[in-house]
């Protein structure tokens, strides 16, 4: 990796957005979506147990704060904690019962010195309930962040994290790379959307990520790719096989398999790109081109101030590594 790179990571390392009161409203991270179907199911909780573990392995002592149950907005210090053992939650046979079937399961803990603070330190879960899983096949997600710096130069290590994930949770689809993370304080992410859309079209490479958002619009196709894009064995019918992907990709594209699809890597780092300075993000657009059949065309608005407010802007920034 050559030292320009590793200096355009360290700068969105240490990119932060604080308020009046000094809460970081807005950072970045190294960061991985995954979206998989029946998160109802026992086999899909004890998966997202198994990625909260891998996850907690790496940088559990980080964690500061946590809100557990998708009915819960209040976090709580980690401090106060005896263990951080989620197996208590996620394999309670109490969701077999069937007064739970319209319930989800929901996590949420982060690194931030702050309740409200946006950290990179973030893991974010939904289970969607078995009731609307088994109707109308939603999806269910899991959200994984890391500061940029976390595995220094050698990259590798993320995405053999994100693959080792992809084993366990054996997902629909997803997408990782650099991403905008926010509060989780919803006034406050309302009242910086703006910034977060002009972070968005001057940068390309960045993600905006919100799977609660999102999770509605790709129940039938893909967001986009990133640096990581996440396939499973359905997309990959679709685009004639994982041979043909990567001819028409070519290095410095690489392919890894896990047991339900693939893992598409843009590269040895991902590209961030600059509008303003006509700085492109070439393999971005090599890539955009061929996942082209299997991506959405329309999304809904994801933010209430600023350009995503507007109908249709937000499918315009998803195409917007097309020629």
């Amino acid at each position: 990796m050559t030292s320009d790179v590793m200096a355009t990571l360290a700068k969105w390392n240490e990119t932060l957005v604080r308020d009046e009161d000094d809460t970081i409203a807005i950072c970045f991270g190294l960061s991985v979506t995954l979206y998989f179907h029946n998160g109802h199911t026992a086999e899909k909780r004890r998966a997202s147990l198994e990625c909260f573990n891998e996850y907690e392995k790496l940088c559990g002592s980080s964690l500061r704060w946590h809100r557990v149950t998708a009915n819960s907005s209040r976090f709580s210090p980690t401090a106060k904690l005896r263990n951080r053992d989620m197996s208590p939650y996620l394999l309670s046979s109490e969701w077999e019962q069937e007064e739970l079937r319209d319930q989800a399961w929901a996590f949420y803990w982060h690194g931030g010195d702050h309740k409200d603070d946006a950290s990179a330190l973030k893991i974010n879960a939904f289970g969607s309930p078995r009731m609307k899983a088994e109707l109308h096949n939603s999806l269910s997600f899991i959200q994984m962040s890391f500061p940029i710096l976390q595995f220094g130069d050698k990259l590798e290590l993320f995405y053999e994290f994100v693959l080792r994930c992809c084993e366990l949770l054996k997902p629909f689809h997803g997408y990782g790379g650099i991403a905008l993370i926010t509060s989780p304080d919803r006034g406050l992410v309302q009242s910086y959307s703006p910034d977060i859309a002009a972070f968005a079209f001057r940068y390309p490479g960045i993600e905006i990520d919100r799977p609660m958002s999102h999770k509605f619009a790709i129940q039938e196709g893909i967001k986009g790719g990133n640096w990581l894009t996440i396939l499973s064995n359905h997309f990959v019918e679709k685009l004639d096989g994982s041979d043909n992907i990567i001819k028409k990709l070519e290095e410095p594209f690489v392919l890894e398999s896990y047991n339900d699809g693939i893992l598409v890597i843009a590269g040895t780092a991902p590209e961030v790109g600059d509008r303003n300075r006509n700085i492109d993000t070439p393999q971005y657009r090599k890539l955009a081109k061929v996942l082209r059949p299997i991506r959405i065309r329309y999304h809904p608005c994801v933010y209430p101030k600023g350009r995503f407010s507007e109908e249709g802007v937000f499918a315009e920034w998803m195409a917007r590594f097309d020629e």
